[in-house]
């Protein structure tokens, strides 16, 4: 299928560009703030003007010459963005006019020989229009004015970018336009979650072989979901990378809070749940906080412990270690335990395999013919389960969904079905049918 033209977002810091990106895919995707540098790898999206769609790609703030070491990272990421893309929107602000900085940018992207379209942001009113002919200037051609948090001017500046992706690479644009589909399922999307520092980004960079993010051992480097698209095998997927999860009582600032509901609203378009846990931390109760939270959202989950290259081993470590988090957590017994380490690779790519196996599982139906067959064997003359039925009788059951695996009981009297044969019964379930790695449901009606 041919691949839609990329839109790149480029420009200095705290010029708007993540409220452009935002105001274009039309939702709030990438996390917004008054201070500079709150952006740091490339968020993608789709998005479609005019009937042609596209690709877009927010960056960070590009400082061209700084040495500061987080600058020199956020810089690279807009260089991979910049490389890829077909077309750069170069986002400046009127209210600063144009600075040193902004001169920087727009030389390097006269170097790079990609198509550029100029916006100039912050242009409120049509007194502020005046100023965006100082613009001329940069060398880009024609400055658009534009306010990215009104909308002002965005359908102009969006004309603008398909007229000139038209015309740089018009066998791009058409074949993207006609190949790409907003499809409502699209490839499995998995995503990373765990607290701060426990290694997310570091495990997505291991998959992608490559610095696809940002890594940095200061706690709280990732503050956007990242969705990045790979293909492992042959088969297509998306892994989300997402800012660390703390708890409530010690979120401090705006940007933190912000990239926490990235992060939850990450897990809610998500298939499976990678819960990241550091190995020498063990499991917290953060770490069971954010696996409740997986698991209420009837999503698929593995649970992966990070960092066992620094862990000292004997004989009977690891399985030590797996009865010590099961113990903790006994409501998930069923979710797949993996140790890794991103740092050396160790077993990052069996993760993901457990991930896709637990996604297949969230899916998977089974013919009420043959569930109706295995409750009949399992509830007729057992006599161990007996006082746990009490008097409840089950008269027909059926597989009602999937997303997770959801099952209907039809039953004489819902009341009185007894939590511990709840209990039994997901157990028998799983244990017949296999169902590891993602929660079930059981609902119970009465029959009449």
């Amino acid at each position: 299928m041919p691949v839609s033209p990329l839109v790149a977002i480029v420009g200095r810091p705290n010029v708007g560009k993540s409220t452009l990106f935002n105001r274009i895919i039309r939702r709030r995707q990438a996390v917004v703030d008054e201070r500079s540098g709150v952006t740091r790898d490339r968020i993608y999206s789709h998005a479609e003007w005019g009937g042609v769609r596209f690709r877009l790609v927010d960056t960070g703030g590009l400082v061209p010459h700084s040495k500061d070491p987080m600058e020199v990272a956020i810089r690279a990421q807009v260089r991979v963005a910049i490389d890829e893309a077909s077309l750069v929107l170069f986002v400046a602000d009127v209210e600063t006019g144009v600075t040193d900085l902004d001169s920087s940018v727009a030389s390097e992207l006269c170097r790079s020989g990609r198509p550029v379209v100029l916006a100039v942001n912050k242009v409120d009113n049509e007194q502020r229009e005046v100023d965006i002919h100082f613009f001329h200037a940069l060398g880009l051609g024609t400055p658009w004015p534009l306010s990215a948090i009104s909308g002002r001017g965005s359908g102009d500046l969006l004309d603008a970018v398909i007229k000139t992706l038209y015309e740089a690479v018009p066998e791009e644009v058409r074949a993207g336009a006609a190949g790409f589909r907003e499809e409502e399922k699209g490839p499995p999307k998995i995503a990373v979650l765990g607290r701060p520092n426990v290694g997310k980004s570091s495990y997505v960079n291991a998959i992608c072989g490559t610095e696809r993010v940002i890594v940095s051992p200061t706690a709280g480097t990732t503050r956007d979901s990242s969705d990045i698209e790979v293909e492992i095998n042959g088969e297509p997927l998306v892994l989300i990378d997402t800012a660390g999860l703390r708890r409530k009582s010690r979120v401090r600032e705006n940007i933190e809070y912000y990239s926490a509901l990235r992060a939850l609203q990450s897990l809610d378009r998500c298939d499976v749940a990678l819960l990241l846990i550091d190995a020498e931390d063990n499991v917290t109760h953060q770490d069971a906080r954010i696996l409740v939270r997986i698991l209420r959202r009837g999503k698929g989950a593995v649970l992966v412990v990070n960092k066992w290259d620094l862990v000292e081993k004997e004989t009977g470590t690891a399985e030590s270690y797996e009865l010590e988090i099961r113990d903790r957590l006994p409501f998930a017994r069923y979710i797949p335990l993996v140790f890794i380490s991103s740092k050396t690779g160790q077993r990052v790519a069996r993760a993901l395999d457990h991930a896709l196996q637990a996604g297949r599982t969230r899916r998977h139906r089974i013919q009420t013919a043959r569930f109706n067959a295995f409750m009949e064997s399992t509830l007729k003359g057992n006599e161990a389960i007996t006082p746990a039925m009490g008097d409840m009788r089950i008269s027909y059951a059926v597989q009602a969904g999937v997303e997770p695996p959801t099952f209907l009981f039809f039953v004489n009297d819902p009341k009185k079905v007894k939590p511990n044969f709840k209990r039994y019964l997901e157990r028998r379930i799983r244990q017949e049918f296999n169902l590891t790695g993602t929660p079930i449901r059981l609902s119970f009606r009465s029959k009449t």
